[in-house]
Formats: structure tokens, C-alpha cells, sequence
């Protein structure tokens, strides 16, 4: 079996699924993620309350003195540190709430965003601890270091690649599997630079979409496989396309259903 794809096993799943279960990993998983975000943002909004206070204090004494121009720039300093403090206070907020989620919780999120019903992501979790099911290692560890990526799991009926949005589809309602060349953008507006990363994306009969940034060997891998028990899927002639050439496919997928 290919390195890519690797059978489920009792060590995998004690170190990656100790409950058995993948909705109670992500339960943990959050938990600890969560952990660094309130610090780091915990840090991040303090400085900029104490930063607002300090701002509005130096702004209203340049007014007293009539240093206006001073005391624009004071503003300035105000709205930034009040813009940080937002979003700031956001980032802890939305991470209070997905810590409150438990493992039912994120199983619904995922039949939502999956469109399909809630006893069909347990029949997923339930095939996904099996032995004849597979681990799908996406990226290579540094690179799904570097990008925070997971593993995916392809069981007897359901395909999953840990995407954001915990989406499950039905191999059998797999319509194609595209490779599509993804860009981002970083750096200041004045030096962007692009970053090319290679996505794997499945669309499913009934319009949902899982997503996962893949190694081309990999996805070679992966497709090769589903072919063999799903020959109908479109793979779009191995073509790795543009993001814009997808979303025409995609939109042409939709009309026929």
C-alpha cells in the first residue's frame, strides 16, 4: 500500500483518536489550540486597552495645551488601539464559543456542511475507526506542520479530508475530483507576493465540497484508488487548473444536477 495511504490502525488511532471517535478529537484539538490563542490574544488586548487609555489621555492633554495637531495624532493612535482591542476581544470570544462546542456539536456542523443527515456522520465515525479503512496522509509531516493540516479518512462509504469545514461526502455520490493550483497572497500592498499551494477538491452529487491542500503524489495516490471502485468519477484529465477554470466547472457541475 502506498505511503500516502495507509491503513487504520489500533497505534494510529490511540495516538490520533483515543476516544475513537473524530468529532471528540476535535473537541481536544480545540481545547488546545485554544490554549495559545487566549494567551497570545489575551496579551494582545490588554496592551491595547492600556494603549487606549494612554492614547486618550496624552490626546485630551494636547488639547488642553491647544497642541490641535498633536492631538489629531493622538486620534489616530486612539482608533488603532481600539481597532486591535475589537478584534482582539472577537478573536477570544469566537474562541470561548468553539471551546464550549462539544463532540454532538461539531458532528451537526458537519452534516450541515455536508448535507447530509446527522445518522449518516455517525455511520462515518462509526466506519472511520474501522481496519479497512483508510488513512489518507495528505502532506508530508512538514509540510502539514507548516500548514496546520490533518490527516483525511477514506472509509468503506464516506470520504473525509479534515477540511474547515468537517466535511463528509458519500464516495458514491462523488462527482469529481479536481486539482486546483491555489493562490495566496503575502506581504505589504506594495510587495505581494504570490504563494502557490496544490488543492485537492471533491464535489458530491447533492452540492457539497471538501477541500485539502495535497502533494501531487498524493492526490495521484488517492484518485487512483476511488477509480477503482468509482470509475464514473470526473478527475478532469489530471489537469491541475486555475482557480477560476474550477469555479466555471463548478457552476457548470451545478446546472446539470
Amino acid at each position: 500500500m502506498s505511503q500516502y495511504l495507509q491503513n487504520m490502525n489500533e497505534a494510529y488511532i490511540e495516538k490520533n483518536y483515543p476516544n475513537r471517535s473524530v468529532f471528540e478529537a476535535i473537541v481536544k484539538t480545540t481545547k488546545k489550540v485554544g490554549i495559545g490563542v487566549y494567551i497570545f490574544f489575551g496579551i494582545v488586548f490588554a496592551g491595547s486597552i492600556a494603549g487606549l487609555v494612554w492614547s486618550v489621555n496624552a490626546m485630551n492633554t494636547y488639547k488642553l495645551s491647544g497642541e490641535t495637531d498633536m492631538a489629531d495624532v493622538g486620534m489616530v493612535i486612539c482608533i488603532f488601539f481600539a481597532v486591535l482591542a475589537i478584534i482582539s476581544a472577537l478573536t477570544l470570544g469566537i474562541t470561548f464559543m468553539r471551546g464550549k462546542k462539544g463532540a454532538e456539536n461539531w458532528l451537526q456542523t458537519s452534516a450541515k456542511n455536508s448535507l447530509l443527515s446527522e445518522s449518516e456522520i455517525q455511520e462515518f465515525e462509526r466506519q472511520a475507526m474501522a481496519s479497512d479503512s483508510y488513512i489518507l496522509k495528505l502532506l508530508d509531516s512538514a509540510n502539514k506542520a507548516m500548514s496546520g493540516g490533518k490527516d483525511g479518512i477514506l472509509t468503506r462509504d464516506f470520504i473525509y479530508l479534515a477540511d474547515i469545514n468537517l466535511t463528509v461526502i458519500r464516495c458514491k455520490d462523488l462527482v469529481s475530483t479536481c486539482l486546483v493550483d491555489t493562490v495566496i497572497y503575502v506581504g505589504s500592498q506594495q510587495q505581494r507576493k504570490p504563494l502557490h499551494y496544490l488543492t485537492l477538491k471533491l464535489l458530491s452529487k447533492n452540492g457539497a465540497e471538501a477541500f485539502a491542500e495535497i502533494s501531487p503524489d498524493a492526490a495521484n495516490a488517492l484518485v487512483e484508488l476511488l477509480l477503482q471502485k468509482y470509475p464514473a468519477i470526473d478527475t478532469c484529465d489530471n489537469k491541475v487548473m486555475t482557480e477560476q477554470e474550477y469555479d466555471k466547472y463548478k457552476k457548470t457541475q451545478s446546472a446539470k444536477a
